[in-house]
């Protein structure tokens, strides 16, 4: 086990206390109502809810994830998370206003405002309990996992070292998710957004710093690419930034190309929902959180990936194939960090391994008690109980996201898990936005065709002559295997969920008229999905359908410029990089100059 040195425990120590101490300043503000302890009292500017946003999603298993991906197909691979960004264009141009808009508290609470009925009661409890519980408490357990590893890689820890039965990687993780536990259910949305602001920028500069010592020690751009051909690696294969080539059908190209045409419209999220939705609703209004969405996927996108993806470039040159992929950015940080910066990077650990815990354990207790215990059981209870009550369920999901954890072996397995159940619902999701007809029973039916699909093709994976060649479902013969992995399994399941929930929104029983008009009268949402319910109200349509479009597109091409254009300088490509970067800028300022048009309109902000 290696020695800390003492600046390394003081730096440590301090973050702890920190954190802490920023947590519980927070208290008694938090406190007051569920708006202030959810919400920040929709008082946050968008520098801060975006900054947040791109903490609580830089996690601790995000780099070791990123260098497994490396490890096995190189960087290409990445695209199973890059593919997010049309969506994110679509949150900042149309959904991150609306969803400012609305009023509502949680995610689930949008079912009755936007169906009302007993459908919109049941949908709104079936997304508190299946997304407040169990996927938030599989993000918890994996997060755990995560931290385990590094904690044991970093400081070498042997598995029959035991405190209190419990290895000791396992005893100092727990301590750390219960100083989370403890500030995030003490200071609400107010701590874990201040907490965030801080984690990001300590994890940030530690992912460079660690970058840069490891692109040195592996000998700079010539000695990683010396280093390759010396351990039989392809160099060229790797460093693919987009992986053209191989168009079989369970191929690295095919898959490329259901990720940017499927995949992206099918995630759940697509519309800013699930836990970033919290951030969205805490906008001081809903231009800022047009803007902070926007600065989330620049810094999500363009600035985060690349230190992660040059340290395992360098710990593939170091160490061959001997170190496992995901085990690859702990293994570096042992080796090229001194006293002091080794602390640094083990406290950028902590703070991303807190900011995911904090977030999922706020937003899981929003949906629990907003959502199921407030709408439900003590309706009539006052601000303080529901407060109190929400501090306890962080508890309870805490106690929940540790057990689960020792059950979670390979982080990306958990990962890509959660992508594909969730499969076919982003679809849903955009269109109760844009068409009036979607009803609750649309997204029930997705929700159920999802889950079902992925147990679904589970089983058939399971009897794949691929996989059990002992006894075999011989039928399957005639599909590749690698159709039931991700993002194939997600983009099936889609290709089914949408006919289904749009014959549902047909057949089924339709929205009372009354809330339809309600919910447009509210949130004003534009496009011809609309148009006959704002001509039956006399009210002309908000925005421009082609205004959007264009701003989307531009804030597509614009991120994904930067991104490759980055990657290209990175491994030496210069005439790559020239073109990407420029498309990237010219990309993004024309994306910038239509949210600050749009942030003009006076009907915007309201």
């Amino acid at each position: 086990m290696p020695t800390l040195h003492p600046l390394d425990v003081t730096l440590i120590v301090a973050w702890l206390v920190l954190a802490l101490g920023a947590g519980l300043f927070y208290t008694k503000r938090a406190g007051r109502s569920m708006e202030a302890f959810f919400v920040a009292d929709r008082s946050l500017p968008w520098w801060a809810i975006g900054t947040s946003m791109v903490a609580t999603t830089f996690a601790v298993d995000t780099p070791l994830v990123v260098c497994g991906y490396i490890a096995a197909g190189g960087i290409a691979e990445n695209w199973k998370w890059w593919f997010v960004v049309p969506g994110a264009m679509m949150t900042v141009f149309v959904f991150a206003k609306y969803w400012r808009r609305t009023g509502v508290l949680t995610e689930a609470e949008l079912a009755e405002l936007r169906y009302g009925g007993r459908g919109a009661a049941i949908l709104r409890t079936t997304k508190a309990l299946w997304y407040g519980v169990f996927l938030n408490v599989l993000v918890l357990a994996w997060v755990m996992r995560a931290m385990h590893r590094v904690i044991e890689v970093i400081f070498q820890l042997p598995p029959e070292g035991l405190w209190f039965g419990l290895p000791i990687g396992v005893v100092v993780v727990l301590t750390l998710f219960v100083l989370a536990v403890v500030y995030t259910m003490a200071s609400g949305m107010w701590g874990v957004v201040v907490t965030d602001i801080a984690q990001f920028m300590l994890a940030m500069a530690g992912s460079v710093l660690v970058a840069g010592l490891a692109w040195s020690k592996a000998g700079g751009l010539s000695g990683i690419q010396e280093a390759f051909d010396e351990r039989g690696l392809d160099w060229s294969a790797t460093t693919q930034l987009i992986p053209l080539g191989d168009l079989s059908p369970d191929g690295e190209t095919t898959q490329w190309i259901i990720l940017l045409t499927i995949t992206w419209w099918a995630a759940r999220n697509v519309d800013g929902g699930s836990y970033l939705t919290q951030r969205l609703l805490s906008a001081k209004d809903p231009r800022h959180a047009s803007w902070g969405y926007l600065w989330f996927t620049i810094a999500n996108i363009c600035l985060r990936p690349w230190p992660w993806i040059a340290v395992g470039l360098a710990g593939l040159a170091l160490y061959g194939t001997s170190v496992p992929g995901e085990d690859l950015y702990p293994h570096v940080m042992l080796d090229v960090l001194p006293p002091g910066l080794f602390g640094l990077l083990v406290v950028s650990f902590l703070a991303a391994f807190m900011s995911t815990v904090d977030t999922h354990l706020h937003w899981g207790a929003s949906l629990l008690v907003h959502d199921v215990y407030r709408r439900f059981i003590a309706p009539d209870k006052d601000e303080r109980h529901h407060v109190l009550m929400s501090r306890l369920a962080i508890v309870g999901l805490a106690a929940l996201g540790a057990t689960t954890s020792f059950a979670i072996d390979q982080i990306r397995g958990a990962w890509e898990l959660a992508l594909a159940i969730t499969a076919g619902i982003g679809a849903v999701n955009v269109a109760r936005w844009l068409w009036w007809r979607v009803t609750a029973w649309s997204e029930l039916t997705a929700m159920a065709t999802a889950l079902i699909g992925t147990l679904a093709l589970k089983v058939l994976k399971a009897h794949h002559p691929d996989m059990t060649p002992d006894v075999p479902w011989l039928w399957l013969e005639a599909l590749p295997s690698g159709w039931f992995r991700f993002p194939f399994d997600a983009a099936a399941i889609a290709c089914v969920s949408v006919p289904l929930w749009v014959l549902v929104t047909y057949l089924g029983p339709q929205t009372p008229k009354a809330t339809v008009e309600r919910f447009y009268r509210l949130v004003r949402p534009g496009g011809p999905g609309w148009r006959a319910v704002a001509n039956e109200l006399g009210e002309p349509l908000e925005g421009s359908p082609l205004a959007t479009l264009r701003g989307f597109v531009a804030g597509t091409l614009g991120i994904y410029g930067v991104l490759l254009g980055s990657g290209y300088l990175l491994i030496g490509q210069s005439g790559h990089a020239t073109v990407g970067l420029a498309v990237g800028v010219f990309g993004l300022a024309y994306a910038v100059w239509r949210v600050h048009l749009e942030g003009q309109d006076s009907d915007y902000a309201t």
